[in-house]
């Protein structure tokens, strides 16, 4: 991650692509990771949670292998 936050102005643009790296990875964004991703970009956990509550791909909690989607 801290070669990839320097391509971003706003660190707060740079924790969308932290939280897909570590959903990616994991599977799923824990606690912990939202305060290490704070730390490593130097922004409030609160931003980064705002971030990854705010867009629906980023999930929260554990979820199954298969996920479906009502339009």
């Amino acid at each position: 991650m801290n070669k990839k936050k320097h391509h971003y102005e706003d660190p707060r643009a740079a924790s969308i692509e932290a939280l897909k790296i570590v959903q990616k990875n994991r599977g799923w964004v824990e606690d912990g990771a939202i305060y290490a991703i704070a730390d490593v970009l130097g922004i409030p956990a609160s931003d980064v949670e705002g971030v990854a509550t705010f867009y629906s791909q980023i999930f929260r909690q554990p979820v199954g292998r298969h996920i479906i989607r009502f339009l």
